[in-house]
């Protein structure tokens, strides 16, 4: 059991995005028009209001002139949202130089790509250089499925190796051919938390509306849903400062929680957890862990 912490990337730290931020940039000494767009810190706002000068988007007291629109196309991918999406046609590349060493890389909420590929490189020297699949063949039973059944996508990718050298350059290339969708890019540090134990308990909140009209028929509105994870860890009864520190610095904050691996997308959740240590003996520390991910 596994988590890893996001790092937020400066401006600095962010060699490229996925796609060129081109809106204008809020300007305060610019009056704008009714229904103007601005970018603002990578958010876009629309003008609710005619000669609108002086209110910063998002800052205290902005809201009667300014509505948020969401990040833009290029940024959302690292908004730390689950509920938007960077998409594009042919494939999303992000190439990035974090300050800060990092160990871990995870992809959520992935649509449209057959493939991932990942380099790190310091300089001139390549550290890592790896492809990964992202057809699930998990659910082909027979040779029947394997030629005419249906080939499900991985929504999810975690990579727990990644060299963790400060300064070097990550580069992700998401795959596809058509349209290529991605919630969320996470680079940051594993954190070992023992071994997950069998029988986890994996389920969802919806956050749909369910109605009856007046006749009776049932409507519905889509509203999302955020996963559920519950599951025991082992680890050795030395290890229990750490570990408790390590889920302690992590209370209230949002991290991605990693079972079996990263081997199947229902043991990856994004959320907050809670936690319970149990030393069972002078050997074995048992923990619980309870984790409520975030809308998606």
């Amino acid at each position: 059991m596994q988590y890893v912490w996001p790092i937020a990337l400066t401006d600095a730290e962010i060699v490229s995005l996925p796609e060129a931020e081109t809106q204008p940039l809020y300007a305060a000494g610019t009056t704008y028009a009714f229904d103007a767009m601005v970018r603002h810190q990578h958010q876009l706002y629309k003008s609710l209001q005619a000669g609108n000068l002086g209110h910063t988007p998002g800052a205290v007291g902005s809201t009667e002139w300014w509505l948020p629109q969401g990040p833009t196309n290029g940024y959302a991918l690292l908004d730390g949202k689950l509920s938007t999406a960077t998409v594009r046609v042919g494939g999303i590349t992000l190439v990035a130089e974090p300050a800060s060493g990092v160990t871990g890389l995870v992809l959520l909420r992935c649509a449209g790509a057959t493939a991932v590929h990942v380099t790190v490189t310091l300089g001139a020297i390549t550290l890592y250089d790896l492809s990964f699949d992202m057809l699930d063949s998990g659910e082909i039973g027979d040779w029947w499925d394997y030629y005419y059944g249906e080939w499900n996508e991985r929504s999810e990718l975690v990579l727990t190796d990644l060299p963790g050298i400060p300064g070097a350059r990550i580069t992700v290339n998401v795959q596809g051919s058509g349209s290529v969708s991605l919630g969320m890019l996470v680079l940051g540090q594993v954190v070992d938390l023992g071994e997950a134990q069998w029988s986890p308990e994996i389920g969802a909140d919806d956050f749909s509306r369910v109605d009856a009209d007046p006749l009776g028929e049932t409507e519905i509105t889509k509203r999302g849903y955020a996963k559920t994870f519950s599951v025991t860890c082992e680890a050795p009864l030395a290890q229990l400062d750490r570990i408790a520190r390590a889920l302690t610095r992590v209370l209230s904050v949002p991290v991605v929680w990693i079972a079996a691996g990263g081997r199947f997308d229902a043991l990856i959740v994004y959320g907050l957890g809670s936690w319970r240590l149990r030393p069972a003996n002078a050997k074995k520390l048992y923990g619980q862990l309870d984790i409520k991910g975030f809308k998606q």
